[in-house]
């Protein structure tokens, strides 16, 4: 896997490298640094930020690149001539009023890129407990293979969680209305025969993790569980060669995922169709 991380100075850097660290390292995968200034003479102290950001690293093959541009638009450049499969980029804090009517450079580079993205909201040193959010399609099989993945490179715990839709208010209190897990595994639907291979995957893998279910809005309640479970990583999918915000496995919401989770987010690009069945 060819990993780019794109990168600005010292300490800001800082959890994108470490986070870039914990990806790359298990497979020793090719790793490119990359820092977008706005004019030429910012080349110096861009330079000096790629030597620091190179020595926090501490990978032993690292290159290294700087552009000029919009960081967004030359992020996507680079990620087009260079092949990467996955993206690494920290997330931007939000610090005045209308900068939140501002797309951040995070949302563009997801909107845009074909990769895989990263983005990564904290500093962690150890990749301990990984939430892959499902939504029970077929093609979502790629998304639950890339974080079981992972956290069979890093020895995670990799919990798998399905948001069901809240039960309308007339319904409330009734019991017989709140499906249980164990119900719905039960149904052999569509829905319930994807949610079986996705925990038997996880098995089958060697990988410690449960299927969980919450009821109410996918947002909301993915970020609940990503808190109350205290995970390190978010794991969603969106489909490669349709536009973010408008195609996404998980409906409409998955830039409020991104917005919402605690933790860092990975952002699985999909290809259109669903892989053979296993």
């Amino acid at each position: 896997m060819k990993i780019l991380i794109c990168v600005s100075g010292m300490p800001h850097a800082r959890p994108t490298l470490l986070f870039g660290s914990l990806i790359a390292r298990p497979g020793q995968s090719p790793v490119t640094l990359l820092t977008v200034i706005d004019n030429p003479a910012a080349r110096p102290s861009a330079e000096t930020a790629l030597a620091q950001a190179k020595a926090n690293l501490n990978l032993p093959a690292v290159d290294l690149i700087i552009r000029e541009g919009t960081p967004a638009n030359e992020i996507i450049r680079e990620t087009k001539e260079g092949k990467y499969d996955m993206i690494v980029v920290g997330d931007h804090i939000v610090r005045g009023f209308f900068d939140r009517f501002r797309p951040k450079i995070t949302q563009k580079v997801i909107d845009r890129a074909k990769a895989t993205v990263l983005i990564v909201k904290e500093e962690t040193a150890a990749l301990n407990r990984i939430l892959i959010c499902t939504s029970g399609q077929k093609i979502d099989r790629q998304v639950v293979k890339a974080g079981i993945k992972l956290a069979k490179k890093n020895t995670a715990v990799a919990d798998l969680l399905f948001v069901s839709d809240p039960l309308p208010g007339m319904y409330t209190g009734l019991e017989s209305m709140d499906e249980t897990l164990p119900a719905l595994l039960q149904s052999k639907t569509p829905l319930a025969q994807q949610l079986a291979w996705a925990a038997a995957y996880v098995t089958d893998q060697g990988v410690t993790g449960e299927l969980k279910m919450r009821r109410g809005v996918v947002a909301d309640e993915i970020a609940l569980e990503a808190l109350e479970g205290d995970y390190d990583l978010v794991v969603v999918g969106a489909r490669a060669g349709s536009n973010f915000w408008n195609d996404l496995l998980v409906g409409s919401i998955t830039p409020h995922i991104v917005e919402k989770a605690p933790c860092s987010v990975l952002v699985v690009r999909t290809k259109t169709a669903p892989p053979p069945a296993d």
